[in-house]
């Protein structure tokens, strides 16, 4: 039996594959790359989030990110943001 992920939520809500990389913006070969590796980079979840207006969430499609990269999720310490040691901005 294979587990359902945010990601295959996402491609049920949209249609298929090719209208959710329509609806994202972006190019029917990246959404199908997604679809083989079972996540959506960290770089477009939040386009996916507002492209299926909040029926996938963040949270949904970044745990099917970490769950692929071993559930290592990194921890801010104290629950603060990181600062970026080269420009001193926060994020």
């Amino acid at each position: 039996m294979t587990t359902s992920t945010a990601l295959d939520k996402a491609i049920s809500i949209a249609g298929n594959v090719n209208s959710l990389a329509k609806a994202v913006g972006v190019s029917h070969t990246a959404a199908q790359k997604w679809e083989r590796k079972g996540f959506i980079p960290p770089t477009s979840i939040l386009r996916v989030e507002k492209a299926l207006n909040g029926q996938v969430t963040r949270y949904e499609l970044i745990d099917d990110f970490f769950s692929k990269q071993g559930g290592n999720q990194p921890e801010t310490p104290n629950g603060t943001e990181c600062q970026d040691s080269t420009t001193g901005a926060v994020g």
